[in-house]
C-alpha cells in the first residue's frame, strides 16, 4: 500500500473528511489544513508528497498558496492538485500557470481523484524530483511508492465509488 503523506486543504470539513477517509483507506497518511496559512506551515513540517488544494480559503487563498509553494526551493517539487468549485476557464488556466499539476472542479468524483493521485505519484518527473530532493540532503521528504496504476488493490474500487 502507498505510504506517502498527502496534504488536503479545504475550508469545508466534510470535504476533508471524505478525502481523508478514502485516501487513508487506500494506505496514505493524510494531514489536513483549513486555511492557506495552515497549509504553508504543514508543508514545511510534513513535507507531503502531494497537496490537494482548494482555491477559496479564508486568509491566503489557494492560488497564493500554490504560487508560494512552487516558488520555494524546498517545496517546488511537490505536485499540487487544485480541487475547487471555481470551474471557469480563466480560473483553471491561472491555477495551471501558477504551477498546479491538475485541476479538478467540485462536485468531483472521488474515484477520479484517486486515479489522478496515482497518476501524479507515479509520473517519472515526480519520482526524479524526489530522487534529486533526497540527494541534496532533504531527508524529511519520503520517496514515492505507488502501486502500478493498473493494479487492482482489494477494496480500492469500492472506496472511490462515492461521488460528491
Amino acid at each position: 500500500m502507498p505510504s506517502d503523506t498527502i496534504l488536503a486543504v479545504d475550508d469545508e470539513v466534510h470535504i476533508l473528511e471524505l478525502i481523508s477517509f478514502n485516501l487513508k483507506a487506500a494506505g496514505y497518511h493524510v494531514v489536513t489544513a483549513l486555511t492557506g496559512e495552515e497549509a504553508l506551515k504543514r508543508c514545511e513540517v510534513e513535507r507531503p508528497s502531494l497537496v490537494l488544494l482548494d482555491i477559496m480559503l479564508p486568509g491566503i487563498d489557494g492560488l497564493e498558496v500554490c504560487r508560494r509553494l512552487k516558488g520555494d526551493r524546498m517545496t517546488s517539487n511537490i505536485p499540487i492538485i487544485m480541487l475547487t468549485a471555481r470551474g471557469d476557464e480563466v480560473d483553471k488556466i491561472l491555477g495551471l500557470e501558477l504551477g498546479a499539476d491538475e485541476y479538478i472542479t467540485k462536485p468531483f468524483s472521488v474515484r477520479e481523484l484517486g486515479a489522478r493521485v496515482v497518476r501524479i505519484n507515479t509520473s517519472p518527473a515526480n519520482v526524479e524530483a524526489n530522487d534529486l530532493y533526497a540527494r541534496e540532503g532533504f531527508t524529511q521528504h519520503r520517496p514515492i511508492w505507488m502501486p502500478y496504476p493498473g493494479l487492482d488493490l482489494p477494496g480500492w474500487t469500492n472506496l472511490w465509488e462515492k461521488d460528491l
